[in-house]
């Protein structure tokens, strides 16, 4: 079975979330190019994805630290 359905489901969701995060498009562009970035360097799937998750959370807590 092919994983283009699973990444096209995934790209979807990810999508949804940063538009409604409330990041600025500055933001929005570093995680976009970073994601990608993990994805090429990265050849075991899971780890990229860990990575990914890191990095988001990171930027979101720093960008509500922020906030307040």
């Amino acid at each position: 079975m092919s994983q283009w359905p699973l990444t096209c489901v995934r790209l979807r969701c990810s999508v949804g979330i940063m538009s409604k995060s409330g990041l600025p498009n500055s933001i929005r562009k570093f995680l976009r190019k970073e994601k990608a970035r993990l994805r090429r360097e990265i050849l075991d799937s899971a780890e990229a994805e860990r990575k990914i998750t890191e990095l988001v959370a990171e930027i979101f807590k720093k960008h509500n630290a922020e906030k307040l």
